[in-house]
């Protein structure tokens, strides 16, 4: 795995170029991202093309040994093109125009503006395709970042009723499959329909979902043109682009496919102070932030990335933009990076080479301070490349498949817009079955519902929705242990009630009667006392006993053979009991982890982490260590042979 980091040299004195490039090769670093906000450095005015600084900075890196990543800059347009185009820009949920002065203030949907992205993408590419020191290509920046997929320009409302055209040729069918007769809500014309919002009450929710889907296929449009333009020059060219945590507003697997490799920017401190995890977890892992949530992603990532996943943007200090900004704990930035390796990652890249003296990210660290000393966290990524290089890794490490866990947008988005309870969240349900998985000892793979899944022992599908029939028969045709619910198969890709019924009862022997969303802040309790649940519950009819049922005695998991279904949203402890009631049914053998402790396993190495301090050692003596000794204090790590 390689180390890199995003450098800013249109922000940074010309004659510190040399010697920072310099000084990044001494410490191990190998690829550079530059270029990604540089449009009014690259073009200050319409025409006057300004590459020289650019091409210096490229000469310079190859002259050291660095490669460079470079960045189209299209999250930036500048001034002079929002003031002779200011139908570009896009408008919010209110209407409000979302004006020039911070970045990613386009419109997806805007014909005028994907032609300036495409023209400024060739010009790099007509520059720096055949040069020596090229490494890769990133897309932008941060798709969706600040909530800018969801756009309400007069550009996105006729973008949105071509693509419904599109999609359903006749208005006719449209209604129908809309079900529009409920409540008179029959169109005649495709430019009758507007957005899903400013109704008197909720519209249609397949009209809520279209409009999602639609807004999903506009980014992936948008990259799309910007990658054609690339390969065009050069159809060798390695394209990427850099995706964050919990973002869902678009269709990640779909932009996946037309990449080479997926990258992600991870913040692990400021996703734990932004994230909905309770005061316990955020206290205990303050300064390490949680232990799944960026295995997580490095999961979900690789998956859309076909297995191809770096690391673009990693944290190595304080960020400038959580409720709260800690530093790391000692090690972690180590940690971090290790972890994304034992995850397949082959590049782990942090942000930013110097902080930055100006502007809206001014208190966000760099490997070096404003002032040019280097930060503990720099320091860190230097041993990071130590380490690597100690344990000889010169490839992509393999990870076994054990667990496979669905996660699908259209599920999240389905979830979101079903009403009757605020509370629940499709991909925080997915977050804490991985954590369960994960906190047993196993790896888990983030999946697409599309996937061979045929090599994985167990998969795990809660709250899978919006799928056609083909993909439920492939989705249950796999001889694993499958564990479904709650609310599986409740909508159909139409956002219309699945008649899941037969497949409930042949799949998993239950039929669903009802799902009842609870109150919002309450807990209930199993029948005897032990498991507690939330948000959800399935009311199921079962023909075989069921393993756990509420104290009204409807069932919460049963069994069915090979398959399991869990009504409820168990809480984070309630879910790892039920897992291993089902895990012990199956003789399947797993490891209680201690908290904060977790194990990145690939098919020769393994990485054990511990985020926080443990009330007594975990010693690896029956095994051969490569690295570290015990786990005991937050921050240690330790990495085994498979022998």
């Amino acid at each position: 795995m390689r180390t890199g980091v995003c450098y800013y040299p249109e922000q940074t004195a010309p004659e510190n170029l040399v010697s920072d490039l310099q000084r990044m090769k001494d410490m191990g670093i190998s690829l550079i991202r530059v270029g990604e906000f540089a449009w009014s450095k690259i073009e200050p005015r319409p025409g006057d093309i300004k590459m020289d600084w650019l091409k210096r900075v490229f000469d310079e890196a190859g002259n050291v040994g660095l490669k460079v990543c470079l960045g189209t800059p299209t999250a930036c347009p500048p001034a002079w093109m929002v003031e002779k185009h200011p139908e570009m820009l896009s408008r919010d949920l209110e209407g409000a125009i979302r004006r020039f002065g911070s970045r990613r203030h386009y419109c997806f949907s805007s014909e005028v503006y994907l032609k300036e992205a495409i023209r400024i993408t060739r010009l790099y590419a007509n520059a720096f395709s055949e040069h020596e020191a090229l490494d890769s290509w990133q897309i932008d920046n941060e798709f969706g970042c600040h909530s800018t997929v969801l756009s309400f320009s007069n550009a996105a409302l006729k973008a949105f009723r071509k693509w419904l055209r599109n999609k359903y040729t006749r208005i006719e069918d449209l209604n129908a499959l809309w079900g529009n007769t409920f409540w008179s809500m029959e169109y005649s014309d495709f430019d009758q329909i507007f957005f899903p919002r400013w109704q008197v009450t909720e519209a249609n929710p397949i009209h809520t979902l279209e409009f999602r889907r639609f807004s999903s296929d506009q980014v992936i449009h948008f990259c799309k043109k910007q990658v054609e333009a690339i390969k065009n020059m050069d159809p060798n060219a390695i394209v990427h682009h850099n995706l964050m945590g919990h973002y869902t507003d678009f269709d990640h697997f779909k932009l996946g496919e037309l990449l080479d490799i997926v990258t992600w920017d991870s913040y692990p401190l400021g996703f734990l102070a932004l994230e909905n995890y309770s005061e316990e977890e955020k206290a205990d892992f303050y300064n390490t932030g949680h232990p799944d949530f960026s295995s997580f992603h490095n999961e979900l990532y690789r998956s859309t990335g076909r297995g191809k996943v770096w690391v673009m943007e990693h944290q190595c200090g304080p960020v400038n933009w959580a409720p709260y900004n800690p530093a790391p704990a000692k090690n972690m930035v180590k940690i971090w990076g290790l972890e994304a390796m034992f995850h397949g990652a082959d590049v782990f890249s942090v942000f930013r080479w110097r902080q930055a003296k100006h502007a809206q990210e001014q208190n966000h660290s760099g490997i070096l301070d404003f002032a040019d000393q280097m930060t503990s966290g720099g320091a860190e990524l230097e041993q990071l490349h130590h380490q690597i290089n100690d344990l000889g890794i010169k490839t992509t490490l393999k990870l076994p498949k054990e667990v496979a866990l669905v996660f699908d947008y259209d599920s999240h988005w389905i979830n979101h817009l079903e009403t009757g309870n605020s509370g629940a969240d499709y991909f925080w349900l997915v977050l804490r079955y991985f954590e369960c998985f994960r906190s047993l000892g196993f790896n888990v793979s983030i999946v697409h519902k599309s996937h061979d899944l045929s090599e994985y022992k167990i998969i795990a599908m809660p709250s899978v929705n919006g799928l056609t029939d083909t993909e439920v028969n492939q989705l249950l045709s796999y001889e694993a242990i499958k564990i479904a619910g709650p609310r599986f198969l409740a909508k159909d890709e139409l956002f219309t009630n699945f008649d899941s019924r037969e497949v409930l009862q042949t799949h998993f022997g239950v039929t669903r009667e009802h799902t009842e969303s609870l109150p919002p802040g309450h807990k209930f309790y199993s029948e005897d006392g032990k498991l507690i649940f939330t948000e959800y519950l399935d009311k199921l009819h079962s023909k075989n006993q069921a393993m756990v049922v509420t104290q009204e005695c409807n069932p919460i998991l049963t069994r069915s053979t090979n398959n399991y279904y869990i009504a409820a949203n168990l809480e984070p402890q309630s879910l790892q009991s039920a897992v291993c009631m089902i895990l012990e049914s199956q003789n399947i053998e797993y490891q209680k982890l201690p908290k904060g402790v977790r194990v990145h396993k690939t098919e020769n190495l393994n990485l054990w982490t511990a985020y926080c301090s443990l009330s007594s050692a975990m010693s690896f003596d029956s095994q051969r260590v490569l690295a570290g000794n015990q786990l005991l204090n937050t921050g240690d790590y330790v990495i085994t042979a498979n022998d």
